[in-house]
Parts: structure tokens; sequence; C-alpha cells
């Protein structure tokens, strides 16, 4: 599961052969008071797989969950949650052999810490330092001459508007001696 506003990932079971037991246990594992990860949410984006069957989500919805069901066929109704399924398959689980249940999931913890690290600082657009970057006026050219010429270089305008860099550093001549 992916919580779209936050990007953090559960894995909420790994099974061979996810029956109505099993996701029921999901359903209550994910809706728990205390540690689950639908703690305070409101909807839940369901694709048309077999294994959210009535009970699981009667449980979420006895939790305060609205099940919302994605069309038949539209990957791009949860684009969030299929790019990871994506990549998990694709940069982990492709290229391993897993010799049983705790490799795997020892693979999904490890993946999960690459793709969702904790310290991660998260950008997103009221993040104040990343605005003044994108907002910041481009440096004068008289500044980038001025810091070009003290480190040996010099710039030109090249025909299609951006600057030429050129080096010049002394007993550089471009050709090789022997």
């Amino acid at each position: 599961m992916i919580h779209h506003a936050t990007r953090a990932v559960a894995i909420a079971g790994v099974t061979t052969t996810p029956d109505a037991a099993f996701m029921a246990q999901v359903a209550r594992n994910i809706t728990d008071e205390v540690g689950g990860f639908l703690r305070g949410t409101r909807y839940l984006i369901l694709d048309l797989d077999t294994k959210f069957t009535d009970q699981f989500q009667r449980i979420l919805q006895d939790a305060g969950v609205e099940v919302v069901r994605t069309a038949y066929q539209t990957p791009n109704m949860n684009a969030f949650a299929e790019r990871w399924v994506l990549s998990v398959k694709s940069e982990c689980l492709d290229r391993m052999i897993f010799l049983g249940e705790a490799s795997l999931r020892r693979a999904f913890r490890e993946y999960d810490a690459h793709f969702n690290p904790s310290d991660r600082t998260k950008v997103s657009a009221t993040n104040s330092s990343l605005q003044r970057r994108m907002l910041a006026p481009p440096p004068s050219s008289s500044s980038t001459n001025a810091s070009a010429e003290s480190c040996g270089t010099t710039t030109a305008q090249r025909p299609d508007g951006l600057p030429r860099v050129e080096s010049h550093q002394p007993g550089n001549t471009g050709h090789r001696t022997s």
C-alpha cells in the first residue's frame, strides 16, 4: 500500500496463497487503531482483484475507510501503486532468487528502506528553499564572466544564445609534445 500524500509504503502481508482468511487478517492489521497503516485514512483505492473479498471490504468499512474501486483495465486510476509495483518487480524481484518467505520479506524491507528512507527530505510545492531556487533570477552575465575569469576561463556568446566557456591555462596548447 502507498499513502498518496507522503508516498509511504507498507507491505501488508506476504503469502503464496492470499485466501479470504489471510486477506481478512490483513484488513484487521491495516485498520488497527494502534499501529495500522490506514489509521486516520478515509479512502482506500483498490483494483478489481478477487482477493479483495466482501469480508475484506466490510472490515475496512467498519473501521471507517471507504473503499474506492478502480474501473476495469485502468491502471492510471491508481498510478502511484502501479508504478511502485512495477519498480519493485523490475529493480528487485526480477533480479533475485528467493530461498523462502524470510528472504522475500527481507528483500521487501530493504527495497522499502531504499525507496522510502525515513530521513529523506520531503520535497513539495510548499518547500520554501525549493521555491527560492526556482524563483531566483539567473545570475547576471557580468558576475558569470567575473567568476569565470578568476578561474582561468572566459565566456563568449554562442550562436544559439548559450554561453561558451573556453579554458586558457598557461602551457596548454592542446598539442602533445614528446
